[in-house]
């Protein structure tokens, strides 16, 4: 006998939009099936994957979801341990949305009293996940150290309640301080914040540089949470300082950042430090003191941003490291300042028009009057051709010791510069040139320490260009334009 009940059901892939609910038809359960009366659904990101088209289906249209818990209504014939009125349970079987549906019931799981059918359409999946990792594909023994990453999600709080119960000492990376107490909560003895440290280095402080026992890792490789993926908001560009991770865009990074900012200078109060801190030397600080991203140098992954040894512009000098920086500052290992003042931020240089230029800043010279904390410093004035060059790649251009200067640091002669100008352009940036000064400066142990600031630029040769252009207007034209009657 068929007859209607009720489902979500979609007819296209795309938003919550296309969910309908409406009528479908159900038939009586066939040999080794059960008719299932839902009384709980689980709801997914699988189910939005299938929904959006990220996972395909093999037909429309289809009703999606994976998980849910009922009563077992009908049986069909050969069924053996399950019964009209058992409570049952089952994750990983497409077709959830609905009121009832036919399923094999070699799918099932009969649940216990004890077992609410809200609970167990949101855990099974989950449960038999966890239980997999703690019992069979790594065994957890009384004394073992684990390290659960993604510690607050649906498995890690399975997997950090259950390894607590084995014995185990458990380590967990959680995003935020709220997921921290979560975890903690939930059996984790010891949350990392993967956004304010990196959690390999503290995976090593906390065991003694021992490591852990075994890792159980949810984040796909493809779905890292340390920014490396292509993805509509990310910055870049050869004037890109730090890599500060964020689950949003831009606007948090800076939050989190100007946090980062506070904590250094917090540091150097109760390191008592005369002078206190520069906002200079906080930058240095930051970008000195990182943890260098070099996952794709060859670029042959091609879901993530290429990134190298040392700078990168997709990441700058690398991913902030809290942890780092105040022990920079707690140990007194704080870099000269270095200021690069002109060429201008995205200046264009023309050769034919200005054969040289100055390069204008400041170096071990404090913008507060106070005095600078190196007597003197070595400096070298630099240049390589490209957005991201390696340190071997860089020309001298000027080298020179300072007790501390502010004004005219070196001339460049830019015609120096191996480029062909004429030559048709293949890329954007296939004229890009990167200046770099850099200081360094002796500290009370004797060891050197280097400070520095980069800039980027493109290098043009433009024989239509009027006499006195381009012209400088004063002002950043990216957030407030100026116009000019040109």
């Amino acid at each position: 006998m068929v007859r209607m009940v009720k489902a979500i059901r979609i007819h296209q892939i795309g938003g919550p939009e296309v969910l309908r609910w409406e009528d479908v038809a159900i038939g009586e359960p066939g040999p080794g099936e059960v008719l299932l009366r839902h009384t709980a659904v689980g709801l997914n990101f699988i189910d939005i994957n299938h929904r959006n088209g990220a996972y395909r289906l093999d037909s429309l249209p289809a009703v999606i979801g994976m998980e849910g818990a009922g009563v077992i209504e009908r049986v069909g014939e050969a069924i053996d341990g399950f019964a009209e009125g058992d409570r049952v349970t089952y994750c990983m079987a497409l077709g959830a949305y609905r009121t009832e549906r036919i399923i094999a019931a070699d799918r099932l799981i009969k649940l216990d009293q004890r077992t609410t059918d809200d609970t167990a359409a949101a855990v099974t999946l989950r449960g038999l996940t966890a239980h997999y990792l703690v019992r069979e594909l790594y065994p957890i023994r009384p004394g073992d150290v684990v390290l659960v990453q993604a510690a607050a999600g649906g498995v890690g709080l399975i997997l950090c309640q259950w390894a607590k119960h084995l014995g185990a000492v458990v380590l967990g990376t959680v995003g935020t301080e709220e997921k921290a107490a979560l975890a903690k909560s939930h059996g984790c003895d010891h949350p990392i914040l993967y956004r304010h440290t990196d959690f390999a280095e503290a995976v090593m402080n906390l065991t003694g540089g021992t490591g852990v026992t075994v890792v159980y890792d949810a984040v796909a490789a493809d779905q890292s949470t340390t920014f490396l993926n292509f993805n509509n908001c990310t910055n870049y560009g050869m004037q890109l300082l730090l890599s500060t991770p964020g689950g949003g865009c831009s606007s948090e990074a800076v939050g989190i950042t100007a946090g980062h900012a506070g904590l250094i200078y917090s540091a150097g109060l109760k390191a008592e430090l005369d002078p206190p801190l520069s906002a200079e030397e906080l930058k240095q600080i930051l970008t000195l003191n990182v943890d260098d991203i070099n996952v794709n140098p060859d670029g042959s992954d091609e879901t993530k941003f290429v990134s190298a040894e040392g700078w990168d512009w997709h990441f700058g000098y690398g991913r902030n490291n809290a942890r780092k920086t105040v022990d920079a500052v707690m140990e007194g290992r704080i870099p000269p300042e270095v200021d690069i003042l002109t060429p201008l931020w995205f200046e264009v240089l023309y050769p034919d028009k200005t054969p040289t230029v100055d390069i204008t800043g400041r170096i071990n010279l404090r913008t507060d009057g106070q005095a600078a904390r190196f007597a003197s410093v070595d400096w070298v004035a630099e240049y390589a051709l490209g957005v991201a060059p390696k340190d071997t790649e860089f020309v001298t251009i000027s080298t020179g010791t300072t007790e501390g200067t502010e004004g005219v640091i070196t001339t460049w002669d830019l015609t120096s510069i191996d480029l062909d100008l004429d030559a048709k352009l293949g890329s954007a940036h296939q004229n890009a040139v990167t200046l770099r000064v850099r200081a360094t400066g002796k500290l009370a142990n004797g060891d050197d320490i280097t400070g520095e600031m980069r800039k980027g630029f493109l290098i043009e040769r433009d024989a239509d260009l009027h006499e006195g252009f381009p012209i400088y207007l004063g002002t950043s034209g990216e957030t407030s334009p100026t116009f000019a009657d040109l």
